[in-house]
């Protein structure tokens, strides 16, 4: 299937910085010794367990290379691989994003009051609040989608190209002979079939109600566009959007602790200590209790156990299963909680 790359402007193009980056990490003699945070031995050391981000080795490199990792933050990365807006694009930007929220919940136990101004900062509340919205992405995969038809209905796509993409093997033998059968008399009806379907889903998108009022919904477009036989090309273009829209309101859900989180860990550099509630953070470090996208009506959860502060949603199932584990744990069967673990 042949494709045209975008040109991308100088401005818009973060590559040349990603490169100058790891070129300057790679300069770094001193990253290559044994007891290096990114030496081969330390890496089998610290198989199976968190890394050790305050480790004097990590601090030591943070300290030489603050400029060079500034160009290379986890959530500027993460904004930056979800700005095409086409639905695997958001995916990436999505993971890149988890990680930046699990490193932050690793950082705020050992900030001090110095730190104070950072998490005031307006780039810092950003981040923080900026959770991905499926809005744009679904036109952008609708816009895609239909350059495909575009070519198909105008020739442009050769039918052996298109063949390996179609399910049935006899289907796929078929294609290339029955192309000109399909654009001239189904290709309209299964146009305005994927058209409807991602119309549908794209309201969803835009209504910002947590996922739980908006699930039955989903299951409800879902149901229609699998229900009611395909047409050929829709089967082909769409994709599961469900999960998606799931994924998107726990990405949410986590950005939603991370403010709490942040907020928690203000008071205890301002106070000396941590809330004992939710509710005593509002209204002087958060206007209100963030509500749990997968319970309506329903705050997030906080649990305090040990030396672990943890605040979360019940995930999609609906219950509390006893909250996110700690780093580098496997999660239990069944336990679909999300949200964030502070060590504290």
């Amino acid at each position: 299937m042949q494709s045209i790359l975008p040109v991308i402007t100088d401005a818009d193009n973060a590559a040349p910085l990603y490169m100058q980056a790891f070129a300057a990490l790679d300069a770094d003699t001193l990253l290559k010794a044994e007891d290096s945070p990114l030496s081969s031995q330390s890496a089998k050391q610290s198989a199976n367990k968190a890394a050790d981000l305050v480790s004097p080795a990590v601090a030591d490199l943070l300290a030489r290379h603050a400029t060079t990792l500034d160009v290379i933050r986890l959530h500027r990365m993460g904004q930056h691989a979800a700005s095409e807006p086409i639905l695997i694009s958001a995916l990436v930007g999505i993971e890149i994003d988890a990680i930046a929220l699990d490193t932050l919940v690793q950082i705020l136990p050992r900030l001090t009051k110095a730190d104070l101004p950072l998490l005031k900062s307006a780039e810092f509340r950003d981040a923080i609040s900026t959770a991905p919205n499926l809005t744009r992405i679904l036109y952008g995969e609708e816009a895609f989608g239909m350059s495909t038809v575009a070519d198909i209905a105008d020739s442009q796509l050769n039918a052996f190209d298109l063949a390996p993409a179609i399910g049935q093997e006899g289907t796929r033998l078929a294609f290339p002979l029955l192309l000109p059968i399909f654009r001239t008399f189904f290709l309209p009806a299964d146009i305005a079939g994927y058209r409807g379907i991602m119309r549908r889903y794209q309201e969803v998108a835009a209504d910002r109600r947590p996922y739980a009022e908006l699930k039955q919904k989903l299951d409800s477009i879902e149901g229609d566009s699998r229900g009611r036989g395909q047409g050929m090309l829709s089967a082909m273009l769409l994709p599961r959007l469900n999960a998606v829209y799931r994924k998107t309101a726990e990405t949410q859900a986590r950005h939603a602790a991370a403010a709490v989180l942040v907020a928690a860990t203000k008071q205890r550099l301002e106070s000396g200590s941590l809330p004992s509630s939710l509710d005593a953070l509002v209204p002087t470090l958060l206007p209100t209790v963030p509500r749990d996208h997968f319970a309506a009506d329903t705050p997030l959860v906080l649990k305090q156990s040990g030396a672990d502060w943890s605040v979360y949603s019940v995930g999609p199932d609906g219950e509390d299963d006893g909250g996110p584990v700690p780093a580098g744990a496997e999660k239990p069967q069944g336990n679909d909680d999300v949200g964030l673990r502070m060590g504290l």
